[in-house]
Formats: structure tokens, sequence, C-alpha cells
């Protein structure tokens, strides 16, 4: 039986939860769509302007991109919100996350740059 300090533990509780969740759900989110597409196995890589290329990350933090018969080795580390590639032609790249209908969507600076699909 909860008394009226029992109810108020509670309700403050109850309230500490809901204001701290949108903060914290994000970010665990995020960890397992990483964990999702780092799972050793070969992902349709559609860039936001056409082409598309094969992307195989792996859970050591190794990686494979193959396109027209040419591959490239990246590497990859978690981040908040997303995951940091390496060995880009660019320059590494910091991309954050996102479930879609099709698979997952990766943004950078706030703009789909790619979308993941298998």
């Amino acid at each position: 039986m909860l008394t009226i300090s029992g109810y108020r533990r509670v309700r403050v509780a109850s309230v500490l939860i809901a204001l701290l969740h949108p903060l914290v759900a994000p970010a665990v989110a995020a960890e397992d769509l990483v964990r999702v597409l780092a799972d050793g196995a070969p992902w349709k890589a559609t860039h936001a302007t056409g082409p598309s290329v094969s992307v195989t990350l792996n859970p050591d933090g190794s990686g494979l991109m193959q396109m027209a018969g040419m591959s490239r080795k990246v590497r990859w580390a978690p981040n908040t919100g997303g995951f940091c590639l390496t060995g880009m032609p660019g320059g590494a790249k910091c991309l954050t996350l996102l479930r879609s209908d099709k698979g997952l969507v990766a943004k950078e600076n706030d703009v789909i740059v790619m979308t993941f699909s298998r």
C-alpha cells in the first residue's frame, strides 16, 4: 500500500523518467542501429545523389565498400547518434543513423546522405 509520501516518490520518479527519456532513448536507439548496420553482412548503400555501393561493416570496426568492381577498406567507430567512417575519399565522415521504412538512413549535418537497405 502506498502512503502519501510513497505516492509522491513514485510520482516524482515518473516525472523524472518522462523528462529524461527523450535525452537517453535516442542514444540507446542509435547504438542499437549501429549494431544492426555492423553485422558483417553487405548492405546496399544508396547515396542521396544516386549512386549505390555495397557496404559491409564488421563488429570489429573494419569494413569494406565495393562499387563497379573496385573496393576500399574502411574503419568505423560508434559515436553519439551514429558512427564515424575513416578511409573515405573525402576524409572521415561522422553520420547519424535513423530507422526508415526502407532500412536505415544516414544523415550528415541533418541532411540525408545515404540510405542503407537489404
